[in-house]
């Protein structure tokens, strides 16, 4: 089972959110709830970064005085925001699947907390004291989080009806629908969704690290819940398979035969046992 590693940073959130998305299918089906020690180690590290982060705003008064900081945890924020509404979505989902709610409450919980904070950053953002082009800048960042945040969420839901974790709703249900109509060929789907994390969203995010020990906590409650069978027996993730045939596939070149291999930058399913061994 994979592990954190230390020396993450907020690049990393958006990793772990994707992988949670493309084991979703085998958690759901089997109804794989958590540990109780990892949904508390769930619910506690989101609850320390909210509190972590409101004593920031609380030293910003009305205004933005720490820019370049205030730049930071609104990136944190934001793709933590990603990794828990994912998550959350996968709990929600396990719930509709057992016919209980135990899971939901927990991951509203502290979805909720974070959504807090969220409205609390916007309200600073929005004041006006800020530079107009600098909050536009980082509202950019915002709801390029967001929207990839409802594109995972869509692809978990496909079929299912589970958005209240969604930033939009509507639009992680369009994704959903694409992605139900490409059910067919979902290694193909699988492929495109981790080339678009990789070119249009890692790609631009910044390099902000981590600065509490509750993100790694955060992580590793995720990454500690995932199956066993989603990984093979040296760790590595079992990614969806191709329909097409392994015959058909003789005498293609090599940049062919390795494209399954390159997913992400810095992660690859080689590398993956590195990365969270």
């Amino acid at each position: 089972m994979p592990t954190v590693q230390l020396g993450l940073n907020v690049k990393s959130l958006a990793e772990v959110a994707w992988l949670v998305s493309t084991v979703a299918p085998q958690m759901i089906a089997s109804k794989a709830a958590p540990t109780s020690v990892a949904l508390r180690e769930f619910w506690q590290s989101t609850r320390t970064l909210q509190q972590h982060w409101g004593e920031f705003l609380d030293s910003q008064a009305t205004g933005v005085s720490e820019p370049t900081r205030f730049e930071e945890v609104a990136t944190q924020l934001f793709t933590t925001e990603m990794l828990s509404r994912v998550w959350a979505t996968v709990l929600g989902r396990i719930d509709q699947e057992s016919g209980q709610n135990d899971l939901t409450r927990i991951a509203s919980n502290a979805v909720g907390g974070l959504l807090q904070i969220r409205n609390r950053l916007v309200s600073h953002l929005l004041s006006p004291e800020v530079p107009a082009a600098w909050g536009a800048e980082v509202d950019r960042m915002r709801r390029r989080c967001d929207r990839w945040t409802d594109l995972l969420i869509g692809k978990i839901n496909g079929s299912a009806d589970c958005f209240q974790f969604a930033l939009n709703p509507d639009r992680s249900r369009d994704f959903a629908v694409e992605a139900r109509e490409s059910e067919s060929n979902s290694h193909s789907v699988e492929l495109l969704v981790a080339a678009g994390v990789r070119l249009s969203f890692l790609g631009q995010l910044p390099e902000i690290g981590f600065d509490s020990p509750a993100f790694e906590k955060l992580i590793q409650s995720v990454l500690g819940a995932l199956p066993d069978e989603s990984f093979d027996c040296d760790g590595i993730l079992q990614f969806p398979a191709s329909n097409v045939d392994s015959s058909d596939r003789k005498g293609s070149n090599d940049s062919d035969s390795c494209a399954d291999d390159v997913l992400l930058p810095g992660l690859s399913l080689e590398n993956l046992k590195r990365r969270f061994e």
